[in-house]
């Protein structure tokens, strides 16, 4: 398994990568046993064979499958007691006969049960993805079909049991931590999972924290609450970052009806329900900013009217952590996403 494109005739794990001296020759009082025995085989057959049956594959190419081992025991060798390294140039036939031979060791059962003993390795390590692929120049395809697994499996969690987990936790001990749910539930919430979908729950609670601030605030507070509902939704039915909220602007003449005094009944869920909302914000709302004859959309109390899209963001924090959901929701990119 020479550290090339090829393999050189005659090569041998057996055998020194420099001068071909037989190893089994030496003084050594190293034995192999069945496992690492069988294993050699395998790699002699593929070696003179040329292809050889493994992963599911007839016939998978010599080049395809020293590759691939040279990937795994890599990554295999960061996890066992010895101080050889690969890579770098590095390969599994110039590590010492000791370390080649520990490595082999724990290689073969990974390799006899693929790749139920491999996942269970897997397992066993931090960030496996980037555990066994950081340093890898090519990976061929029977193992990439594994690792791909690694990568969405370690990433998702379904939202339900994340939000199970984050209920549990603070009922139990009365507050909600990543560490906690790991130390309870053996589930690593805080790295693992993706975040949970912001859904129709989420939505009509924030909005109700709205509608309650508005119908208790007055003057400017008021219009400033009822901008940001407005604001809130759009970006959420446009899918717009804060930034791009900000940069909206208006046509006023496409607004120049008249409009009703309280807004629409039922909360924009689409952009056509989000439109009948417009003339009544334009008029009733948008209209009483100093900056109202601008061409910015969304407008806030200073001379010059656009919002920034920091505003825009610490206005949203702000709602969030008044209404108690910044657990269930993380920011407005979250909102919009």
């Amino acid at each position: 398994m020479k550290n090339k494109g090829f393999l050189e005739k005659g090569l041998s794990n057996a055998k020194c990568c420099e001068c071909a001296l037989d190893l089994r020759m030496t003084s050594s009082s190293l034995k192999a046993n069945d496992a690492v025995m069988d294993l050699q085989r395998m790699f002699e057959r593929a070696h003179h064979q040329g292809h050889v049956s493994f992963a599911g594959v007839e016939d998978m190419h010599s080049l395809a499958f020293f590759a691939g081992i040279r990937v795994i025991a890599a990554g295999l060798l960061k996890t066992i007691e010895t101080k050889a390294v690969l890579g770098a140039g590095i390969g599994i036939e110039q590590l010492d006969l000791q370390d080649r031979y520990v490595l082999m060791e724990n290689l073969a059962p990974l390799l006899q049960a693929w790749p139920s003993n491999f996942m269970r390795l897997v397992d066993s390590v931090k960030n496996p993805y980037s555990h066994f692929t950081k340093d890898a120049n090519v990976i061929p395809h029977w193992l990439a079909t594994e690792l791909t697994v690694i990568r969405r499996d370690k990433v998702l969690l379904p939202p339900e049991e994340v939000r199970f987990i984050q209920n549990m936790v603070e009922a139990e001990t009365g507050s909600y931590t990543a560490k906690k749910a790991l130390k309870i539930y053996g589930r690593d919430v805080g790295s693992k999972t993706a975040r949970p979908i912001v859904d129709n729950d989420d939505v009509e609670a924030l909005i109700a924290w709205l509608d309650q601030s508005i119908s208790v605030s007055s003057d400017e507070q008021r219009r400033d609450l009822l901008r940001d509902k407005v604001l809130f939704l759009t970006a959420r039915i446009g899918k717009l970052s804060a930034a791009a909220t900000a940069s909206l602007t208006l046509d006023l003449h496409k607004y120049s009806i008249d409009a009703e005094d309280d807004a629409p009944w039922e909360t924009p869920g689409s952009r056509e329900a989000l439109q009948r909302w417009m003339p009544w914000y334009t008029h009733q709302v948008r209209s009483a900013y100093r900056a109202a004859d601008s061409e910015w959309l969304f407008l806030c109390r200073a001379a010059e009217g656009k919002m920034s899209d920091s505003l825009i963001s610490a206005r949203f924090t702000s709602a969030l952590r008044s209404a108690g959901l910044e657990r269930r929701i993380h920011g407005f990119g979250h909102w919009t996403s």
